[in-house]
């Protein structure tokens, strides 16, 4: 079997895959993988996890051929309560509905724990060394030891701090970009919201990115130590019909920038039988605003949709069976 690691309690585990046929050539299953493909059981018991609830599959993984994720978040319990736990050994079984160069195909995809391999002895003494090191940090910076220091981005001979803000909160992880002519500097804000920036006198032109938020832009005159504040509008999602729900994509750019103008398609392919509702199969597409939120109303809980970004590779994800109200479906990268 292929043990994976001990890993600590509420982490995310993250397992790579691939199919082959008989000559070991990449090839993809008869349709993507899903969530639930896959079995995981707990220490050698029958009974196996009741839900999908945090398990995502991405199938084809970067549209490369054979290549599929499975990602596992140990500190989701909605559904499955009890079933993660410290102390445990859990396999992660493929029973697939799909079939790999026309076979019916059974694996064990990888075994791992949840802290039932770590020393507390050890624990306990990493622990004491930490906070020994803490301890110490205030009385080291008081008698001079050790500098805090703040530096900025850029190298001009004013200070620009910016803070963001989303109804009065600080936003933390803004992407903020200055630009004056050919002279381009981006910082990300802090956990007080704030960033930075060391730049030359004149009119700069300020942008700000932050997911589930937007800002239309301003000017910035710099002709001394500036501390703007900037507020960000915060996404406003369409409420769905009763007992369904509206689900989001963040769409980011290959840098890592949300990103506008980007069309996401979304195909239902299978309802749960309980829902009480017939299969749809019509084309819907959104496309991401400023904040790059690309939304859809009215998914079914339960209900499996093929997705794609632009003309990209279509992947399979399913709406979590107790979804409520709005939900972040996940995020979807450029290239």
């Amino acid at each position: 079997m292929n043990y994976i690691g001990d890993f600590s309690e509420d982490s995310t585990v993250r397992i790579v895959l691939t199919t082959n046929n008989t000559s070991g050539a990449a090839v993809a299953p008869s349709s993507a993988f899903e969530a639930d493909d896959f079995r995981i059981y707990k220490n050698g018991s029958a009974t196996q996890k009741a839900t999908t609830n945090g398990i995502t599959v991405a199938s084809p993984f970067d549209s490369v051929t054979g290549l599929h994720t499975l990602e596992i978040d140990t500190s989701n319990d909605t559904g499955d309560s009890g079933f993660w736990t410290t102390g445990a050994d859990y396999w992660i079984i493929a029973v697939p509905d799909e079939t790999v160069d026309s076979q019916t195909v059974v694996g064990v995809i990888a075994t791992f724990s949840i802290q039932n391999r770590y020393s507390s002895a050890r624990l306990a003494a990493i622990e004491a060394d930490t906070l020994d090191i803490q301890s110490r940090i205030p009385d080291a910076l008081e008698n001079g030891r050790m500098k805090a220091s703040v530096s900025g981005t850029g190298s001009g001979a004013r200070t620009v701090t910016i803070t963001v803000t989303l109804n009065g909160t600080p936003v933390e992880g803004a992407l903020i970009r200055l630009t004056k002519a050919a002279e381009s500097y981006l910082g990300t804000t802090d956990e007080d919201g704030e960033e930075v920036f060391n730049v030359n006198d004149g009119t700069w032109t300020v942008a700000i990115t932050a997911a589930n938020a937007s800002f239309d832009g301003d000017e910035l005159v710099v002709n001394g130590d500036e501390t703007p504040i900037y507020p960000m509008t915060a996404t406003s999602f369409t409420a769905s019909s009763a007992s369904l729900v509206t689900g989001y994509w963040t769409c980011y750019s290959h840098l890592g920038v949300v990103e506008s103008g980007v069309t996401i398609t979304m195909i239902c392919k299978k309802v749960p039988a309980e829902s009480g509702f017939a299969l749809d199969s019509a084309t819907r597409t959104a496309t991401s605003g400023a904040d790059g939120i690309a939304q859809f109303a009215n998914l079914i809980p339960g209900a499996t949709y093929q997705v794609a970004r632009g003309s990209g590779q279509n992947f399979m994800i399913k709406v979590p069976d107790d979804a409520t109200g709005t939900i972040e479906l996940n995020s979807i990268l450029g290239s």
